[in-house]
């Protein structure tokens, strides 16, 4: 939920702004947090747009231990 004006972010000099989840993290290295999927700012720019699309086509997934077996992204069914 946005509780605040979202200018402030869309006027970031920032290809990519995005919300992440510290408790889904492998490491605690802020430059190494997953981002959490619920808010996500891309400003337009092919290379960036290829860049992830990329990631996501050739990163490996598996049903026991999400992206890159880091455990990222693992699908909980309850």
């Amino acid at each position: 939920m946005i509780i605040n004006n979202i200018e402030e972010a869309l006027r970031k000099d920032k290809s990519l702004v995005y919300t992440t989840d510290p408790n889904m993290a492998s490491s605690k290295d802020e430059d190494k947090q997953p981002v959490q999927g619920g808010f996500i700012i891309i400003k337009p720019n092919i290379d960036d747009y290829l860049s992830i699309i990329n990631i996501m086509m050739t990163t490996n997934f598996f049903n026991s231990g999400a992206w890159n077996k880091t455990r990222i992204g693992i699908l909980n069914i309850f």
